[in-house]
C-alpha cells in the first residue's frame, strides 16, 4: 500500500512544473512546438512501463515483479514532469483558437467527453484484468500501456495539423 500511495502522490508532487511551465512559455516565441515535444516524451513513457511490465511477467533473472516498483516510479515521475511542464501551454495555445463566445462550451463537452470516454476505458480494462489468467496479468498491463502509448502519440501527431495563432504582447 506504500508504493500505491508513492504513485499516487506522484501526480500532485510533479505539479510543481506547472509553476515552471510559466517561465518556460515566457520565454519561448511559440508554445505549439513545446507543447507537442513535450506530450510526445510523456506519452512515449507509456512504453517504458509497458517494458517495466513484461520485465516484471518475465522474472528475468530470478527477480520478482515487486523489484520492478523502482523503475515504474522513475518513469511515472518523468512522466508526469513532462505532463505538467507542457499542460498549461496546450490550454493556452487551445483557448487561443475558440472565440469566448463559445470557449466555455467547447471545453465544457470536451471535458464531458474525455470523462465519459475515461470512465468506459477504465471500466473495461478493469474487467478484462478480471478475466485475463493471473501469470498473464504483466503482459495484459503491458498491452494496455502500448495501446495507451500508440493512442497517446497518435493524438500529439494529430495537434500538429492544429493551427497555433499568433500571440499577443
Amino acid at each position: 500500500s506504500s508504493q500505491l500511495g508513492l504513485l499516487l502522490s506522484v501526480t500532485q508532487f510533479m505539479a510543481f512544473f506547472q509553476l515552471v511551465s510559466i517561465f518556460i512559455y515566457a520565454s519561448l516565441r511559440r508554445r505549439k512546438p513545446f507543447v507537442i515535444w513535450g506530450h510526445i516524451v510523456q506519452r512515449l513513457y507509456a512504453f517504458a512501463l509497458a517494458g517495466v511490465s513484461l520485465w516484471a511477467a518475465s522474472g528475468a533473472g530470478g527477480r520478482k515483479p515487486s523489484e520492478a516498483f523502482p523503475f515504474l516510479f522513475a518513469f511515472m515521475t518523468l512522466a508526469w514532469v513532462s505532463w505538467n511542464a507542457c499542460s498549461s501551454g496546450w490550454w493556452s495555445w487551445v483557448a487561443d483558437i475558440f472565440p469566448d463566445t463559445i470557449r466555455g462550451s467547447f471545453f465544457g463537452r470536451r471535458s464531458a467527453i474525455i470523462n465519459a470516454v475515461n470512465i468506459i476505458w477504465f471500466f473495461l480494462i478493469t474487467l478484462s484484468l478480471d478475466w485475463i489468467p493471473a501469470d498473464k496479468t504483466f503482459l495484459a498491463y503491458a498491452a494496455v500501456f502500448c495501446l495507451a502509448g500508440i493512442a497517446g502519440v497518435g493524438d500529439m501527431v494529430l495537434h500538429v495539423f492544429i493551427p497555433e495563432p499568433e500571440r499577443e504582447g
